[in-house]
C-alpha cells in the first residue's frame, strides 16, 4: 500500500507524531512518503492509497483513495495502538 503522510509543525511535536506514524506504516510494510504539506502539490496525492494529514495540536484527517478491509485494519492498528 502506498501512503503518504503530510505534516505542518511549528515545533516538533506534530513532526514526531507524522514519524511515529510513518515508522508503524513502514513496519507492516507500507511504502511510505512524508512530507511537509507546504511542499507537496495536490495533484501529486492521487498516486496514494492513503493520505495522512498531521497538523497543529496533533489533528489527523485519513483521506483513503482506495477502500480495501486491509487498510482498515492497517488504520486501526497504526492509530489506535
Amino acid at each position: 500500500m502506498k501512503v503518504f503522510i503530510g505534516y505542518v509543525s511549528l515545533s516538533g511535536n506534530t513532526e514526531k507524531m507524522a514519524i511515529n506514524i510513518n515508522n508503524r506504516m513502514k513496519a507492516v510494510g507500507c511504502e511510505v512518503y512524508m512530507e511537509r504539506l507546504d511542499t507537496i502539490e495536490v495533484d501529486a496525492l492521487k498516486d496514494f492509497d492513503l493520505a495522512l494529514l498531521v497538523y497543529i495540536h496533533g489533528i489527523l484527517k485519513m483521506y483513503r483513495m482506495k477502500q480495501t478491509s486491509f487498510m482498515k485494519k492497517l488504520i486501526k492498528w497504526t492509530l489506535l495502538e
